[in-house]
């Protein structure tokens, strides 16, 4: 387990409950596309710890491929997009196999997948995935990126817990996002990196990153945020208020804090 989760709060703040008795039927399965947190089961807030990863599913209305992750392993399925609007069959949905300290999370999320026969969008525009008597097996709840702009505390990067690993850090590593002029800069452990930065309904990215050239005998921090940079694509708020940096494969590499 990637230790970044250690420091990584549960799901995005939202909605947990399930939603009320008179919902709004989908009517077009691109209602579906996109990231959702999975926030319950059930009826029943997942009960995802500090050493989980957030669970999420994405659909993709273009090639009919689901993915996401399941708090430990990784999920990779295919759904039917010309399939009657509102009906939707995730019994296919697989996984990997990694062995989790705990797979409560995810067994309550594959089995539930199981039993999904359909979809409603809730008023509150709540996803429900319902069984074939319509009753309610899981919420989702849209994905909502953050907007970055000001600066920021690396806290985490990778394997790296800024300030308890490197004994030999003493400034804190800061990042200064621009989003109006499409730049942003990074202190680290020994020389500053700067770049372009980017933001839209599909993701972030950061690119053609560059650094001041300082000589170090050892920086960390430095490589890492220089590996782990370009491969960013989304990002999240974390219940604690903390902003996770996520890759495509929805990997947790960085973490924020204002």
């Amino acid at each position: 387990m990637n230790k970044i989760y250690a420091y990584a709060a549960a799901a995005t703040m939202g909605l947990f409950a399930v939603a009320c008795t008179t919902t709004q039927k989908v009517t077009d399965v691109e209602s579906l596309n996109g990231e959702w947190n999975i926030v319950s089961v059930d009826g029943k807030k997942l009960n995802v710890t500090e050493d989980m990863n957030i669970p999420t599913i994405k659909f993709n209305t273009s090639d009919g491929t689901v993915s996401g992750n399941l708090s430990c392993n990784r999920m990779v399925g295919s759904f039917d997009v010309k399939a009657k609007p509102g009906t939707l069959d995730l019994s296919g949905v697989g996984a990997t196999k990694m062995l989790c300290p705990d797979m409560s999370v995810e067994d309550a999320i594959l089995r539930a997948f199981g039993e999904v026969k359909g979809y409603e969008l809730a008023p509150d525009s709540a996803m429900l995935l319902t069984d074939a008597g319509k009753n309610v097996v899981m919420t989702l709840e849209r994905m909502r990126a953050p907007e970055l702009n000001g600066e920021y505390k690396v806290i985490a990067v990778g394997d790296t817990i800024i300030g308890a690993t490197d004994e030999t850090e003493t400034e804190p590593v800061v990042m200064t996002v621009n989003p109006a002029e499409g730049i942003f800069s990074c202190t680290t452990d020994c020389n500053t990196l700067m770049g372009k930065f980017a933001a839209a309904d599909t993701g972030i990215s950061f690119s053609d990153i560059a650094m001041t050239r300082m000589a170090c005998p050892q920086a960390p921090v430095q490589d890492a945020l220089m590996k782990y940079l370009p491969e960013i694509s989304k990002a999240t708020t974390l219940v604690n208020g903390n902003i996770g940096l996520y890759d495509e494969s929805g990997q947790l590499m960085i973490i924020l804090s204002k």
